[in-house]
């Protein structure tokens, strides 16, 4: 059995998800509104999402991927 604190896959698809979902999500929850105010890259990271890993080789592999 191959273990590992950091996984180069599992890393990217959450990168991929978190970017893909930072362009679908707006800052109101309200769906009656017309208009949708978007995050900004920082906003997003620090109030619409939350990123848990297991280990820190992992988070840091993850932030890596987010910032290429």
């Amino acid at each position: 059995m191959r273990t590992s604190q950091a996984n180069e896959i599992e890393a990217g698809l959450v990168a991929g998800l978190a970017c893909v979902t930072r362009q679908v999500i707006a800052k109101e929850l309200d769906e009656g509104k017309t208009t949708k105010t978007a995050y900004s890259e920082n906003e997003f990271f620090k109030f619409g999402i939350g990123i848990v890993t297991p280990h820190k080789a992992q988070k840091a592999l993850v932030v890596r991927k987010l910032l290429t």
